[in-house]
Protein backbone atom coordinates (compact mmCIF):
# COMPACT_ATOMS: atom_id res chain seq x y z
CA UNK A 1 0.00 0.00 0.00
CA UNK A 2 1.30 2.92 -1.39
CA UNK A 3 0.27 6.19 0.84
CA UNK A 4 0.95 10.17 0.45
CA UNK A 5 3.13 12.43 2.02
CA UNK A 6 0.98 15.53 0.47
CA UNK A 7 -2.78 14.24 0.74
CA UNK A 8 -4.76 12.45 3.31
CA UNK A 9 -6.83 9.72 2.74
CA UNK A 10 -9.98 11.81 3.20
CA UNK A 11 -8.55 14.28 0.50
CA UNK A 12 -8.57 11.51 -1.97
CA UNK A 13 -12.30 9.30 -1.26
CA UNK A 14 -15.68 10.59 -0.76
CA UNK A 15 -16.91 10.70 2.81
CA UNK A 16 -19.31 7.26 2.40
CA UNK A 17 -15.76 5.17 1.69
CA UNK A 18 -13.92 7.30 4.32
CA UNK A 19 -16.56 6.78 7.12
CA UNK A 20 -16.55 2.92 6.13
CA UNK A 21 -13.17 1.80 5.51
CA UNK A 22 -11.30 4.39 7.36
CA UNK A 23 -7.24 3.89 6.69
CA UNK A 24 -7.85 1.11 4.84
CA UNK A 25 -9.26 3.08 1.80
CA UNK A 26 -5.61 3.63 0.81
CA UNK A 27 -6.20 0.24 -0.64
CA UNK A 28 -9.18 1.36 -3.11
CA UNK A 29 -6.66 4.19 -4.76
CA UNK A 30 -4.42 3.05 -7.58
CA UNK A 31 -1.00 3.23 -7.08
CA UNK A 32 0.27 5.12 -10.23
CA UNK A 33 -2.55 7.87 -9.56
CA UNK A 34 -1.14 8.30 -6.33
CA UNK A 35 2.67 8.35 -8.21
CA UNK A 36 1.18 11.01 -10.09
CA UNK A 37 -0.11 13.53 -7.93
CA UNK A 38 2.89 13.61 -5.64
CA UNK A 39 5.07 13.77 -8.45
CA UNK A 40 2.85 16.66 -9.75
CA UNK A 41 2.81 18.10 -6.00
CA UNK A 42 6.36 17.74 -5.44
CA UNK A 43 7.42 18.95 -8.77
CA UNK A 44 5.02 21.88 -9.06
CA UNK A 45 6.04 22.74 -5.26
CA UNK A 46 2.29 24.45 -4.79
CA UNK A 47 -0.55 23.38 -2.69
CA UNK A 48 -2.60 20.82 -4.02
CA UNK A 49 -6.42 20.11 -3.01
CA UNK A 50 -8.63 17.18 -4.08
CA UNK A 51 -11.90 17.32 -1.48
CA UNK A 52 -12.48 18.95 1.36
CA UNK A 53 -15.47 17.58 2.80
CA UNK A 54 -13.00 16.82 6.09
CA UNK A 55 -12.70 20.70 6.99
CA UNK A 56 -15.89 21.54 6.47
CA UNK A 57 -15.23 22.57 2.27
CA UNK A 58 -17.49 22.34 -0.71
CA UNK A 59 -15.76 19.56 -2.17
CA UNK A 60 -16.68 15.76 -1.74
CA UNK A 61 -16.72 14.06 -4.93
CA UNK A 62 -13.31 15.06 -6.69
CA UNK A 63 -11.90 12.24 -5.36
CA UNK A 64 -12.58 8.43 -5.10
CA UNK A 65 -16.85 8.34 -6.03
CA UNK A 66 -18.53 5.71 -4.62
CA UNK A 67 -22.55 4.63 -5.58
CA UNK A 68 -23.63 6.54 -2.85
CA UNK A 69 -22.45 9.52 -3.92
CA UNK A 70 -24.79 12.37 -5.77
CA UNK A 71 -22.70 11.95 -9.12
CA UNK A 72 -22.65 9.04 -9.44
CA UNK A 73 -27.08 8.37 -8.31
CA UNK A 74 -28.13 10.62 -10.60
CA UNK A 75 -26.56 8.94 -13.22
CA UNK A 76 -29.09 6.89 -16.02
CA UNK A 77 -26.36 4.99 -17.42
CA UNK A 78 -23.96 2.92 -16.58
CA UNK A 79 -20.99 5.34 -14.97
CA UNK A 80 -17.29 4.10 -15.05
CA UNK A 81 -15.36 7.04 -14.69
CA UNK A 82 -11.81 6.78 -13.27
CA UNK A 83 -13.35 8.52 -10.19
CA UNK A 84 -15.45 5.27 -9.35
CA UNK A 85 -12.12 3.21 -10.03
CA UNK A 86 -9.98 5.46 -8.12
CA UNK A 87 -8.14 6.02 -10.71
CA UNK A 88 -8.86 9.90 -11.38
CA UNK A 89 -8.74 12.95 -8.92
CA UNK A 90 -10.34 16.84 -9.82
CA UNK A 91 -7.18 18.64 -8.88
CA UNK A 92 -6.56 22.53 -7.88
CA UNK A 93 -3.24 23.75 -7.74
CA UNK A 94 -2.89 27.22 -5.52
CA UNK A 95 -2.49 30.11 -7.40
CA UNK A 96 -2.88 28.66 -10.54
CA UNK A 97 -5.72 28.48 -13.10
CA UNK A 98 -6.46 24.89 -15.03
CA UNK A 99 -5.36 26.04 -18.00
CA UNK A 100 -2.13 26.89 -16.28
CA UNK A 101 -1.62 23.76 -14.82
CA UNK A 102 -2.19 21.70 -17.84
CA UNK A 103 0.36 23.94 -19.60
CA UNK A 104 2.96 23.64 -16.87
CA UNK A 105 2.11 19.32 -17.10
CA UNK A 106 2.73 19.25 -20.55
CA UNK A 107 5.87 22.15 -20.19
CA UNK A 108 7.01 19.24 -17.84
CA UNK A 109 5.64 16.14 -19.56
CA UNK A 110 9.20 14.56 -18.98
Amino acid sequence: MIESPYFSIKELVCQHVYNKYRNFAWNFIDFRLLVTINTLRDRINKACYINSWDSGGKFDERGLRCPQCEIVKNKTDLYMSAHCLGKGVDLEVEGLIAQEVRDWIVLHKN
